[in-house]
């Protein structure tokens, strides 16, 4: 009933999690385990928003591809990455290609046309945020890494996300399908996993497939 499994439950948590997103539930009942990683595929490529560098050959004229390469330019933002230092090789069927603007509503307004090819890379994000920590503990640097690279639920959404927890209970499946979609996308706290954990059809489950994302564990 729900093909989208584990890679779909992703991207609506990752909605549910953000202030600036209205979404409360939603109804995941048959949901399917489906595949734990991303399609590899330029047709089915899937956006991942804990590690979305890669190499992309996008039709702009398909809604997906230009939704895609949006997400590509807000992943900028959240890195505080130029789009020009982000974007390199790339290579625009109806040259020259141009970063869009966003709009009044927040929206990149990308091309609906043409075919685009790019690496794109959030490096120099990443070593920006990192710096200073040359000697620091290796404990510590993969802690920060960690924290750079995954999203904590905020404040607002904490309670509908643990909602939407409660109302799935005695649905096994689905519940394994939003374990380990958090277990992809999210740093917890101890409290947040204590309240996962308090299923105790499900404690096991929490605790083999969510002990990574422990913040400070």
């Amino acid at each position: 009933q729900n093909p989208l499994g584990i890679l779909g439950m992703r991207s609506i948590l990752r909605l549910l999690s953000r202030d600036t997103a209205g979404l409360l539930e939603f109804n995941c009942e048959g949901s399917s385990r489906g595949l734990m990683t991303d399609a590899t595929d330029d047709e089915q490529k899937t956006f991942n928003a804990t590690n979305p560098g890669g190499r992309y050959s996008l039709d702009l004229a398909r809604p997906y591809h230009r939704s895609f390469l949006r997400m590509l330019y807000k992943a900028c933002g959240r890195f505080r990455v130029a789009p020009a230092v982000a974007f390199a090789d790339v290579v625009y069927s109806k040259p020259p290609y141009e970063h869009p603007a966003v709009n009044s509503n927040g929206v990149w307004q990308v091309p609906h046309q043409g075919k685009l090819k790019i690496t794109f890379s959030i490096e120099m994000g990443m070593e920006a945020a990192m710096r200073g920590m040359e000697d620091a503990p290796f404990a510590d640097v993969l802690a920060s890494h960690f924290d750079l690279m995954r999203l904590r639920p905020s404040f607002r959404k904490v309670i509908p996300m643990f909602a939407q927890w409660r109302s799935m209970s005695g649905m096994a499946l689905e519940q394994l399908v939003f374990l380990d979609a958090l277990s992809k996308d999210f740093c917890l706290t101890y409290p947040q996993i204590d309240i996962l954990s308090r299923d105790k059809a499900m404690f096991n489950d929490v605790i083999s497939r969510l002990l990574h994302c422990l913040v400070g564990g």
